[in-house]
C-alpha cells in the first residue's frame, strides 16, 4: 500500500512538472514611467504607463515594429490581428496582449524586441532570461 502511494505521488509530481507553465515577469519603473511585461508559454502582455510627453515616441516605436494602426483617432491608436494580438495606445498608457498559441515565432520575437526597446528607451536594463524547462 505504501509503495503504491509513493509511486502515485511520484507520478503526480512528475506530471505536474512536465505540464507546468513557465513564466517570466519584468517590471521597470522610472520617475514618470512604468513598464510591466509578463510572458508565459501561451501569452505575452506588456502594460506601460508614461507621461503624455512620451506618447509620440512610443507610438513611433510601435509603428516601426507593426506599421500604422488600424484605428487612430483623438489620442487612441489600436492595432490588431484577428484574435492573435491587440495593441492599444492611449495618451499615457500602452497595452499589448498576444496569444502565443496563434502567433508565429517571428511575431512573438517582434513583440519581445519591442518590449526590450521600450525598457531601454526608459533607461531600464534588459529583460531577465526566461527560466529553462528541466
Amino acid at each position: 500500500m505504501m509503495k503504491r502511494l509513493s509511486l502515485t505521488l511520484l507520478t503526480l509530481f512528475f506530471t505536474v512538472m512536465v505540464f507546468a507553465q513557465t513564466s517570466t515577469t519584468s517590471h521597470t519603473s522610472t520617475e514618470s514611467s512604468t513598464i510591466s511585461i509578463n510572458s508565459s508559454d501561451h501569452d505575452y502582455s506588456l502594460i506601460a504607463s508614461f507621461s503624455k510627453g512620451n506618447a509620440a515616441k512610443i507610438k513611433d516605436m510601435v509603428i516601426k515594429a507593426f506599421d500604422k494602426p488600424a484605428t487612430d483617432s483623438e489620442g487612441l491608436s489600436f492595432w490588431n490581428l484577428k484574435s492573435t494580438y491587440t495593441i492599444t495606445l492611449k495618451p499615457e498608457k500602452l497595452i499589448i496582449d498576444v496569444d502565443k498559441d496563434k502567433a508565429t515565432s517571428t511575431l512573438i520575437k517582434t513583440f519581445e524586441r519591442l518590449g526590450v526597446d521600450l525598457q531601454q528607451a526608459f533607461g531600464a536594463s534588459k529583460l531577465p532570461d526566461k527560466p529553462s524547462k528541466n
